[in-house]
C-alpha cells in the first residue's frame, strides 16, 4: 500500500533490523499493555511469528505492516490489523517519537481503513484509546470514528480506562 508520502509493506521478521530503534523506545509504550523490546533477536522472532498470521482456530486474520517515508527511505512505524469472523477489525499503530505530530499516523490510518473497508470487506473498525492518550483519541475523532463507550481495564497492572471508537463502512 502506498501514500502521498508513505510507502506500507506487509511486515516480515526482515524489518526487525529497521525497526528495532522504534520498537526499543519505552516512549511508545506509554499507553500500551507492553513493555518496550528489548533485542532485535525478540522483535525478529515476534515478526516471524507475526507473519504467519493467526491459528487456523482462532477464525481471525492477523495483517500487519511497516511503515516507511517514500523519499528518505525511512522506517518510521508500524500499523496492524486484526480482521474477526464478524467481519469487524481492530486497528492500533506504533510511529517512533520524532515522527509524532506531523500527519504520518493519520495519513497511514486512512490508507489502513480505505484498504480494510475496500479490499478485505470489514463493516466495522475499532480503535482502543487509554483516555490519556490525546493525540490518539484525536486521530480517532479526525478520521470520523465515534466514541462508543469508555471502559475500566489495566495498563500494565495499574488500573486505567479506555475508550472505545468505531468506524462503520459508509
Amino acid at each position: 500500500m502506498e501514500t502521498e508520502r508513505l510507502r506500507i509493506e506487509p511486515l516480515t521478521e526482515k524489518h526487525a533490523h529497521h525497526l528495532f530503534p522504534i520498537m526499543s523506545d519505552d516512549r511508545i509504550y506509554d499507553y500500551v499493555d507492553e513493555e518496550a523490546i528489548s533485542s532485535e533477536t525478540q522483535l525478529t522472532q515476534r515478526y516471524k511469528s507475526l507473519a504467519k498470521g493467526a491459528p487456523k482456530e482462532s477464525n481471525e486474520m492477523w495483517l500487519n505492516w511497516a511503515v516507511k517515508l517514500k523519499l528518505q527511505e525511512q522506517y518510521i512505524g508500524t500499523l496492524q490489523a486484526t480482521v474477526y469472523a464478524t467481519r469487524r477489525a481492530e486497528i492500533a499503530y506504533m510511529f517512533a517519537p520524532e515522527f509524532w505530530g506531523k500527519g504520518y499516523a493519520t495519513e497511514a490510518t486512512v490508507r489502513l481503513c480505505e484498504y480494510l473497508f475496500k479490499e478485505i470487506g470489514t463493516v466495522e473498525i475499532g480503535i482502543l484509546v487509554d483516555v490519556h492518550n490525546i493525540a490518539s483519541i484525536k486521530l480517532a475523532e479526525k478520521l470520523g470514528f465515534s466514541l462508543t463507550k469508555t471502559v475500566d481495564c489495566t495498563l500494565k497492572g495499574d488500573p486505567a480506562r479506555e475508550h472505545h471508537y468505531l468506524l462503520q463502512q459508509n
